[in-house]
């Protein structure tokens, strides 16, 4: 029998997707599943389709602090209030995301790691991991050096 298939486009702005990925990676109901983790620019589609961004709206923000520290807690999944170090405006995950489609290809074995800790630095340590001085360290303590220069230069 095959093992049923499973795609999550993520961008690592998103803290819908942080809580989407920790579930699919933590609970049990997902681990029979083959996974394929998909790199997408959520601000793109969200242009591409001519939406109004959630913080452009204080109802909005409003709702998801709420929504998402509700999920959060129900589903056990780690979460500290507040946004990232310069989120929305200066947190443009571009360079980061490309360098999670080069990890995807040179270490698909590592790349579920590697989102995970970008993740985890995002939305748990309020890290901006959408600059290079705290990704690249963050990579590179799980490929090692040559491996994460390497994906760093790719993209």
């Amino acid at each position: 029998m095959t093992r049923p298939k499973l795609s999550l486009y993520y961008d690592l702005h998103s803290p819908y997707a942080y809580l989407a990925f920790y579930a699919i990676k933590n609970s049990s109901t997902f681990k029979s599943c083959d996974v394929t983790y998909i790199p997408v620019l959520l601000v793109a589609y969200i242009k591409a389709i001519g939406l109004q961004p959630p913080w452009s709206s204080p109802n909005k923000i409003n709702w998801m602090v709420t929504d998402i520290t509700r999920s959060a807690r129900e589903f056990n999944i780690p979460w500290t209030q507040g946004w990232p170090m310069n989120y929305p405006a200066m947190a443009t995950t571009v360079k980061v995301q490309r360098v999670l489609v080069a990890c995807s290809h040179e270490c698909p074995e590592r790349y579920p790691d590697v989102i995970g800790a970008l993740f985890h630095a995002f939305w748990v340590e309020k890290k901006g991991v959408q600059l290079p001085e705290i990704y690249e360290p963050i990579i590179t303590d799980i490929l090692g050096k040559e491996i994460s220069s390497r994906i760093v230069e790719q993209a």
